[in-house]
């Protein structure tokens, strides 16, 4: 008997895509963080984990910032064949909380939804799985468990004594074929521990699946977080549903800022007394940093992974990844080098748990590439920095068929644009007016303006801004298709 025939109904696929995703830097930033990198088949992490979602049950809640909404919802669309008739919705949070807070408003959704007694399956957004056989599988003997009121953890038999995953002791259950009952979980042991765990064979990875019912992790949070637990109604009053958006919810700020900052291993299932583990036997691979990245691909006879263009002499066991230009490497050994547009990583495989401390000094000296790329997305498209220097700055607008700019203006700069490619309806204060290949118009600083495309291409423009200050939060928005009240 299968687990859908026991509980009536497959788990609701619960999908985190928030954080920063900082131990990934350059490639993930905070306004792009990993989720949505793209891997070498061509469809990105959150896809990935959409698909797999779609296949337990196409009744899925996206749990995601505020900031990411179109991000996300652009990977949805750009699978929607694969994904059929799935019924997606969002739950948009102003802020990272981390996922315990995630989960709990995710968990009050579908009680709204479905009662109490559903399931949730919770998924992190930065997995590769390849075996989707073995993975349902494992969730089936999951949804068993979780039916009966355990907070089933879904765990993956190590291969190696890695130090860059939690793990989970456990031991057997009589009465529960497949399924043990966890001891304790540990965080990133040192290798002297992994290797021990590996050797007992009584520890799992832990994957940072979940399944449980509405009811188990809420009594969960109740008595075990009880921060969170009496958050929960006050955010849930909060809700509203943007404009134009009717699958999403936006929660309050305030009131979802009064919930603790922590993760669901933290505030429940290290404490929980109700904790089962399933062994997935399936290949598991957590991108959440380069340790995992670095592992993946085939190496070539010198042991060295190469994506993009590269050039490597006298060179050993490294792993380089360029993003546009050539990168040379001469007389070097296990080193990482990654190379983007603005930002260029260089550091040793030994030291890589290290890398999200660059993002966040960056972040803390107020450094753009702590947070953005050079390209960066927005509901109507993408704009990209060409160069910049004292009092200018250069960028390509690329316009989505069918979207547009805000209606805005800006205090302090000038704005120079000329359509290179496709038809742009361009407002300016009380003139509309359109504008072909070649042409051009000069919006003067407190000038109200808007770009649309009503085309079936995207209309591309190269901007020339001049001024006394140029930075991105120089924007007063009049009026916004997207929902949005600031930059």
């Amino acid at each position: 008997m299968t687990a859908w025939r026991a509980t009536g109904e497959n788990p609701v696929p619960v999908i985190l895509a928030g954080g920063r995703g900082t131990r990934l830097w350059p490639v993930s930033r905070e306004a792009r963080p990993k989720p949505f990198l793209k891997m070498a088949h061509g469809r990105s992490l959150l896809q990935e984990t959409l698909l797999r979602a779609a296949a337990i049950r196409p009744d899925i809640v996206i749990a995601t910032r505020d900031d990411y909404y179109f991000q996300t919802d652009e990977d949805v669309a750009g699978i929607r064949d694969q994904l059929g008739r799935a019924d997606i919705h969002y739950l948009l949070e102003p802020e990272v909380r981390g996922t315990g807070p995630a989960i709990a408003m995710a968990a009050r959704h579908v009680r709204e939804r479905h009662g109490e007694d559903a399931l949730l399956l919770v998924l992190p957004s930065d997995h590769l799985i390849d075996d989707t056989a073995a993975f349902r599988e494992a969730v089936e003997r999951a949804a068993l468990a979780a039916a009966g009121g355990d907070l089933v953890a879904l765990g993956v038999q190590p291969t190696e004594p890695a130090t860059a995953f939690g793990y989970i002791e456990s031991q057997s259950v009589e009465a529960q074929p497949g399924v043990r009952k966890a001891r304790r979980f540990v965080e990133k042991p040192c290798r002297a521990d992994a290797e021990h765990f590996l050797a007992t064979g009584q520890y799992d990875w832990n994957s940072g699946i979940f399944c449980f019912s509405v009811k188990s992790v809420e009594t969960a949070f109740a008595k075990y977080m009880p921060e969170i637990s009496a958050q929960v109604e006050s955010v849930w009053r909060s809700r509203r549903h943007p404009a134009k958006l009717p699958h999403a919810l936006r929660f309050g700020g305030d009131a979802f800022a009064a919930m603790p900052e922590t993760s669901i291993d933290y505030a429940v299932m290290e404490k929980a007394d109700n904790v089962a583990v399933v062994r997935a036997d399936m290949e598991w691979r957590d991108v959440g940093s380069w340790e995992t990245m670095v592992r993946l691909g085939q190496p070539d006879a010198d042991g060295n992974k190469v994506s993009g263009q590269a050039v490597l002499i006298n060179a050993r066991n490294n792993y380089v990844q360029a993003d546009g230009r050539l990168v040379a490497a001469v007389g070097v050994e296990g080193l990482v080098i990654v190379d983007t547009p603005d930002a260029l990583l260089v550091g040793a495989q030994a030291g890589l748990q290290d890398v999200g401390q660059v993002a966040d000094r960056l972040r803390g000296d107020g450094h753009e590439a702590g947070l953005v790329h050079r390209t960066v997305h927005r509901p109507w498209g993408t704009y990209t920095v060409i160069s910049e220097g004292e009092g200018h700055k250069i960028k390509r607008l690329c316009v989505k068929p069918g979207a547009a700019l805000s209606l805005q203006l800006h205090r302090y700069r000038t704005e120079h644009w000329v359509v290179v490619q496709g038809e742009a309806l361009v407002t300016s204060n009380d003139t509309t007016l359109r504008l072909a290949r070649h042409e051009s118009i000069i919006i003067p600083a407190g000038c109200r303006h808007r770009i649309e495309n009503r085309g079936r291409e995207d209309v591309v423009i190269i901007e020339t801004q001049t001024g006394s200050y140029l930075g991105e939060d120089d924007i007063v928005r009049i009026e916004d298709h997207y929902g949005r009240t600031a930059h």
